[in-house]
């Protein structure tokens, strides 16, 4: 009986170890994938292309944002030409898949703390907020779409 019971406890001890060494290493894949898509998200954040979007598209929402009646996202639309147009679009819709990579648990969330916190700084406070709570007001349902993800990545990454 001893002999049966010192097997169990073997066999027991070899399947709770495997269970476990299987446990942990998915956990260190699940972080070091969650680590690289933060990585090539900022790195898309930095290219040539993206920076161009950035710049023009700051200056535009920037401007939004100081005029005396501010715009919502469709009524800024409607105001300003094709280019413009596509580079606010672009810039918004970054932040839109931050917040939704992040919703989703794809990033690793004191890894976009590090590298964005800036640009949270920047955009988010003082341009995209406003503009969110504008256009929930404004737009209709189909084109505020954006809105949550932008108030999900506020709330999970600021601060």
């Amino acid at each position: 009986m001893e002999l049966w019971a010192g097997i169990a406890g073997t066999i027991l001890g070899a399947v709770i170890g495997v269970v476990l060494s299987a446990h942990y290493a998915q956990r260190a894949e699940s972080q070091r994938t969650r680590i690289v898509t933060t990585l090539d998200l900022y790195q898309n954040f930095q290219s040539d292309q993206m920076l161009r979007c950035r710049i023009r598209g700051s200056r535009v929402l920037m401007e939004n944002e100081a005029a005396e009646e501010p715009s919502s996202f469709c009524e800024l639309n409607r105001e300003i030409d094709a280019e413009s147009r596509y580079q606010v679009s672009r810039l918004i819709h970054f932040f839109e898949m931050l917040g939704a990579l992040g919703n989703l648990r794809y990033l690793d969330r004191n890894l976009v703390r590090e590298l964005f916190q800036e640009y949270f700084e920047f955009y988010y406070a003082p341009i995209l907020l406003p503009l969110a709570a504008r256009s929930e007001q404004r737009d209709p349902p189909r084109e505020r779409e954006w809105v949550s993800p932008i108030k999900r990545a506020a709330i999970r990454y600021e601060g």
